[in-house]
């Protein structure tokens, strides 16, 4: 949702909710908690637009808002999947053995490649979409611990 106010012409609620698959009063909620922390703010031409951020990334025990958050993401990605054409897409996936003493190094430059595609992305001129980079990175042993 957020991001949808870098567009030159932020959709509507309900152009949002419908690529998001959520209910427009969602969007309009996110949309008002947004406003209220402070990450969008109106501009002099009384558009909301988005105010400069640094996000932060978020490890360790998720917590219930964390693990929505994965959750609608994943539900995101399972909507492009149906919905955009593959030459507008890249979805890829990779199984392998390693070392858990590694798994940190691994999540560090994890974060340095969501930080360069952003870094890429963002200061072109000609914003015109809105993309999701989505990464996971976890065990395939899915015992009770």
């Amino acid at each position: 949702v957020l991001h949808s106010f870098d567009l030159p012409r932020a959709p509507d609620s309900a152009v949002t909710a419908e690529k998001l698959g959520i209910s427009v009063s969602r969007v309009d909620a996110i949309i008002g908690w947004l406003r209220s922390a402070g990450h969008l703010k109106v501009d002099g031409e009384g558009k909301l637009c988005r105010t400069p951020m640094v996000w932060r990334h978020p490890d360790g025990p998720p917590s219930d808002v964390v693990r929505e958050f994965h959750k609608s993401s994943l539900s995101v990605a399972e909507r492009a999947l149906e919905k955009i054409p593959a030459h507008e897409r890249y979805f890829s996936s990779l199984t392998f053995a390693g070392s858990k003493g590694q798994v940190e190094y691994v999540k560090a430059e994890i974060r340095k490649v969501l930080d360069k595609a952003t870094a890429l992305m963002e200061p072109d001129a000609n914003v015109d979409e809105v993309f999701r980079l989505s990464v996971s990175f976890f065990p395939m042993d899915f015992r009770e611990r």
